[in-house]
Protein backbone atom coordinates (compact mmCIF):
# COMPACT_ATOMS: atom_id res chain seq x y z
CA UNK A 1 0.00 0.00 0.00
CA UNK A 2 1.41 3.71 -0.87
CA UNK A 3 1.54 6.77 1.59
CA UNK A 4 0.02 9.33 -0.17
CA UNK A 5 2.87 12.11 -0.17
CA UNK A 6 0.64 14.58 1.53
CA UNK A 7 0.74 12.58 4.79
CA UNK A 8 4.60 13.26 4.92
CA UNK A 9 5.18 16.36 7.20
CA UNK A 10 8.80 17.01 6.33
CA UNK A 11 7.85 16.72 2.67
CA UNK A 12 4.55 19.44 3.18
CA UNK A 13 7.54 21.75 5.32
CA UNK A 14 9.70 21.43 2.54
CA UNK A 15 7.31 22.39 0.10
CA UNK A 16 5.93 25.36 2.23
CA UNK A 17 9.59 26.29 2.81
CA UNK A 18 10.35 26.39 -1.16
CA UNK A 19 7.13 28.19 -1.97
CA UNK A 20 7.80 31.11 0.49
CA UNK A 21 11.60 31.53 -0.49
CA UNK A 22 10.70 31.54 -4.03
CA UNK A 23 8.41 34.20 -3.11
CA UNK A 24 10.76 36.33 -1.27
CA UNK A 25 12.96 36.14 -3.72
CA UNK A 26 10.80 37.55 -6.47
CA UNK A 27 9.06 40.36 -4.43
CA UNK A 28 11.49 41.06 -1.55
CA UNK A 29 14.11 43.97 -3.39
CA UNK A 30 16.83 42.74 -0.72
CA UNK A 31 16.84 39.25 -1.75
CA UNK A 32 16.18 39.44 -5.36
CA UNK A 33 18.62 42.44 -6.05
CA UNK A 34 21.55 39.55 -4.35
CA UNK A 35 20.08 37.09 -6.99
CA UNK A 36 19.70 39.36 -9.43
CA UNK A 37 15.79 38.13 -9.78
CA UNK A 38 12.90 40.19 -11.37
CA UNK A 39 9.25 39.88 -11.11
CA UNK A 40 7.47 38.03 -14.10
CA UNK A 41 4.10 38.87 -15.71
CA UNK A 42 1.39 37.67 -13.69
CA UNK A 43 -0.38 35.73 -16.89
CA UNK A 44 3.14 33.46 -16.83
CA UNK A 45 2.12 32.75 -12.94
CA UNK A 46 -0.56 29.69 -14.59
CA UNK A 47 2.03 28.30 -16.62
CA UNK A 48 4.93 28.28 -13.43
CA UNK A 49 2.92 26.61 -10.81
CA UNK A 50 1.25 23.94 -13.18
CA UNK A 51 4.28 23.11 -14.29
CA UNK A 52 5.41 20.76 -11.51
CA UNK A 53 1.99 19.47 -11.45
CA UNK A 54 1.86 18.04 -14.91
CA UNK A 55 5.32 16.56 -13.87
CA UNK A 56 3.96 14.92 -10.65
CA UNK A 57 1.26 13.59 -12.56
CA UNK A 58 3.53 11.95 -15.50
CA UNK A 59 5.49 10.45 -12.75
CA UNK A 60 2.49 9.12 -10.88
CA UNK A 61 0.96 7.64 -14.02
CA UNK A 62 4.55 6.02 -15.07
CA UNK A 63 4.68 4.60 -11.81
CA UNK A 64 0.79 3.22 -11.95
CA UNK A 65 1.91 1.89 -15.68
CA UNK A 66 4.88 0.26 -14.58
CA UNK A 67 2.64 -1.21 -11.45
CA UNK A 68 0.65 -3.46 -13.95
CA UNK A 69 1.55 -6.96 -14.35
CA UNK A 70 0.78 -8.38 -17.90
Amino acid sequence: MRTPWLSNPLLRLGVAVEVVFTALLLAWPPLSNLFAMAPFDVRLAALVLLAPLVVMLADDLRKRHASIKP
